[in-house]
C-alpha cells in the first residue's frame, strides 16, 4: 500500500494539475463526511430562494430557444420519413422488376433447352 502511495507521490511531483486535483478530491471527501451546520443549511435555503427566479427565467429562455429547434427537428424527421418511404418503394419496385427479368430469362432458357 505504501508502495502505491509513494509511486503516486512521485508521479504527482512536477505536475501541479495532478496535485490540485488530488487536493480537491481529498477536500471534497472530507466535506462530504462532515455534517452541515445549521448556518450552512440556512444559507443554502436562502441561496435557493434567491436563485429560484433566475432558474425559472433560464428555463423559459431555454424553452424559447428550444421551440424553433424542436419544430425544425420535427420537420426534418417528416422529410426523412418521406424520403425513406420513397426509397423503400423504389427498392421494392426494382426488386420486383429484377425478379420478373429472372423469371423471363429462366423461361426463355427452358424454352431454348426444350427446342434444342
Amino acid at each position: 500500500m505504501e508502495d502505491t502511495a509513494s509511486r503516486g507521490v512521485e508521479k504527482a511531483k512536477g505536475n501541479p494539475l495532478a496535485v490540485g486535483l488530488i487536493a480537491f478530491g481529498v477536500g471534497w471527501l472530507a466535506s462530504s463526511l462532515l455534517p452541515s451546520s445549521t448556518k450552512e443549511e440556512e444559507l443554502a435555503g436562502e441561496l435557493k430562494d434567491k436563485t429560484a427566479p433566475l432558474v425559472d427565467k433560464a428555463k423559459e429562455q431555454a424553452k424559447d430557444v428550444g421551440a424553433p429547434l424542436l419544430d425544425a427537428a420535427k420537420e426534418h424527421a417528416q422529410d426523412l420519413t418521406g424520403t425513406a418511404r420513397d426509397a423503400a418503394q423504389t427498392v421494392k419496385d426494382e426488386a420486383q422488376g429484377a425478379a420478373s427479368d429472372v423469371q423471363d430469362n429462366a423461361r426463355s432458357s427452358a424454352d431454348d433447352v426444350r427446342n434444342a
